[in-house]
Order: structure tokens, then sequence, then C-alpha cells
């Protein structure tokens, strides 16, 4: 097992696997009602590039948003959540982030964190988005890393 190592993946625009929905919903607030997009349920699938063949294999992309106009009709901010999973004949990679765009054009996405299934149990990818040329364009790097550990709640 080569621990710690770093990669990129490339994963570039593939098909629908399934279609999610989108609704409209309006929600009352102080300045006047505003409108939110949500898109749940997309999911795409297809191949992509790795540089570790551990990330090589189908991958499974999700995504989720809302999407808000404000009272004044002017564009609000856009939430998201993504899911990541990678499938190849020795395991799978598991994983989730989620972001966000103010109007203002500030954007973020969280860090990627994925877990390793099958031979690569014990495994902890951690993923940044980067500006390639690519859909997705992941630079990361894997660690033997146990669960994150959950905060104590007394003294």
């Amino acid at each position: 097992m080569v621990v710690p190592g770093e990669f990129t993946v490339c994963v570039p625009y593939n098909d629908t696997l399934r279609r999610g929905t989108d609704e409209q919903v309006v929600v009352p607030h102080p300045d006047g009602d505003m409108t939110i997009e949500r898109q749940r349920g997309y999911t795409w699938s297809g191949t992509h590039r790795a540089s570790d063949p551990r990330f090589s294999g189908t991958h499974y992309y999700s995504w989720d948003g809302d999407t808000y106009t404000l009272a004044s009709g002017g564009e609000g901010p856009l939430a998201y959540a993504e899911g990541l999973r990678i499938e190849n004949a020795e395991g799978a990679w598991q994983g989730e982030a989620s972001g966000a765009t103010l109007p203002d054009g500030t954007s973020w996405t969280g860090p990627l964190v994925m877990t390793g299934e099958g031979a690569y149990e014990g495994l902890t990818a951690v993923l940044l988005w980067t500006d390639d040329a690519c859909f997705l364009d992941l630079r990361g790097i894997v660690i033997e890393f146990p669960d994150p550990p959950v905060p104590a709640t007394t003294e």
C-alpha cells in the first residue's frame, strides 16, 4: 500500500445517468416573497482520467442545488451539495462536498472527502477543485486516516 500519495482526477462532461427534479418554491420573507429553484437527484456517470490507478474506474457524480431569487427580483445565492463515487475492480471511493456562490460572484466549494472501500478500506482521500480543462478537475492526497473523531459534548 502506497500512502500518502498525491494524485489528480479529470472528470469530463459525461452521460446523464438519472435526470433529477426541478421545483420552484416561494418562501415568505419580511422584504417580500423569495423564490427558490430546487434541483434534486441529478446524476451523471462515465469515465475519467486519474494519475493514481486507485482512482481509475467508473465515476458517478450527483448534484443537488438551491438557487435563490430575492424579493427584489435580483439574483440571490446558490447553495449546492455534490457526491462522487469511483468504482473499480479493487474497491471504491465515496465522498461528498458542498459549496455556494454569492450574488457578488464569490464562490467556494469545500474539500471533497472520500472514504475508501474494499482494497482501499482505511484510506481517506481529500480532494480540492482546480481550474484546469475538465468539467471536474480535482487534485488530492490519499492518506491512511481513521474516521473523523466525534467532538465531546461534555467536559
